[in-house]
């Protein structure tokens, strides 16, 4: 039975306008939200169970910009993956999530807002709807008042292109660190 469950999602989850679907399957599942992770020097984040680095997935449709966002956290220490619109991001998600095709799950997201087939709010929506409080920096060259309530509303940090890369990189060890003061116990 959990095999039929599984081909069916991933089945559906490829169809445009499945995204709640495959959201739903993510929580039935037992999501991962609670990240045990903890400052590791003064830039990177790693789990400490097996002191990996903690892995970030780049979401962003202009090629240049992705490589130079997933670049600057690569030399931060983290392991990035990249990916080029909201499909390939939420069949990411569900590999790590529901699937469990990877070894460890995705730490964080970074993402543009405006992608081919989802955008980065459709995924942040969906996430939170399905209870998954995975931290999320979107990115956008259309930043505006409703965007910035809708990006706060969700939880997630919005920095507005052009930014500079210091601002990224902080904003992602601040996200990183919280969520290990949270899932520590620590007072954030």
């Amino acid at each position: 039975m959990i095999r039929g469950v599984l081909e069916s999602v991933t089945a559906t989850s490829r169809v445009l306008g499945s995204f709640a679907l495959s959201v739903r399957a993510i929580e039935w599942h037992g999501s991962c939200t609670a990240f045990d992770m903890a400052s590791a020097g003064a830039h990177s984040v790693v789990v400490p169970d097996d002191s990996r680095p903690a892995r970030v997935i780049v979401a962003e449709d202009d090629f240049e910009m992705r490589r130079l966002v997933a670049d600057c956290l690569r030399k931060e220490g983290y392991e990035v993956h990249e990916v080029a619109d909201g499909a390939e991001l939420l069949l990411r998600i569900e590999d790590s999530f529901f699937l469990r095709r990877v070894a460890a799950p995705i730490d964080l997201f970074v993402t543009d807002i405006r992608m081919p087939v989802y955008t980065g709010l459709e995924i942040v929506r969906g996430l939170r709807e399905a209870g998954m409080q995975i931290p999320v920096v979107i990115m956008t060259a259309f930043g505006n008042i409703e965007t910035r309530e809708l990006a706060e509303m969700l939880g997630a940090v919005l920095l507005d292109k052009p930014f500079k890369m210091e601002a990224l990189r902080s904003v992602v060890r601040r996200l990183l660190c919280q969520v290990s003061n949270h899932s520590s116990g620590s007072p954030e």
